[in-house]
């Protein structure tokens, strides 16, 4: 039979219109289009159901820009990072899908989207020290609460990258968080991914 993700098989539908979107998540469902977009001074949060096209702004604009977004399984949350230039560090905050005041996750500075774990009971992130080159890989519970340590990386020659969106994932059955690892040796820099087991925060590498 013919795959269903062939090209001729992909259906596309403009979700947003406004050209100015500057960031985006789908919930886990695939019902919700949570994003961001230039308004006024800053930026807005907005949330979209995708069969129906209704949309509604959650959050209003401020003089910040979302770096990182994520939707809690559970459908309930949207977890989301902010740059501001009248801070130093960002820190993560939640605020419900159907808007209402947000709520900081003191504690927790992550310039990038979380990664749930399935049942949604715990989140991955990565937070990095720029002023002694340090990069960490911790789990918190839901509401920023019992953070653990899994992995330290310090100096130039190992760390985890800062990026837009998320740079780490957590397996469907719970166990394993894959996350993007750089690296540098003698022949140059380059990128691999790096299972860790959120129990035991043992190692392996997906890719070479």
């Amino acid at each position: 039979g013919k795959n269903v993700n062939s090209p001729d098989r992909l259906k596309f539908t403009r979700l947003t219109t406004t050209g100015k979107v500057t960031n985006a998540t789908v919930s886990p469902d695939g019902n919700y289009l949570v994003f961001a977009q230039k308004e006024g001074v800053g930026e807005s949060l907005w949330v979209r159901e995708i069969n129906t096209k209704n949309a509604r702004r959650i959050l209003p604009p401020q003089e910040v820009e979302f770096v990182g977004l994520a939707v809690a399984p559970a459908g309930d949350f949207v977890y989301y990072s902010v740059f501001s230039k009248n801070t130093v560090a960002s820190t993560l905050s939640r605020v419900a899908l159907e808007g209402g005041e947000p709520e900081a996750l003191p504690g927790i500075p992550a310039d990038v989207s979380v990664s749930f774990s399935p049942d949604g009971k715990r989140f991955a992130f990565t937070e990095v020290q720029n002023s002694i080159k340090e990069t960490r890989l911790k789990t918190a519970d839901a509401d920023g609460s019992n953070q653990k340590l899994l992995l330290t990386t310090r100096g130039d020659r190992r760390m985890f990258p800062v990026f837009r969106a998320s740079p780490v994932a957590w397996s469907p059955d719970g166990e394993t968080i894959a996350c993007a690892v750089q690296e540098t040796d003698e022949t140059g820099s380059f990128s691999r991914v790096l299972l860790v087991k959120a129990n035991d925060s043992s190692e392996q590498y997906l890719s070479e």
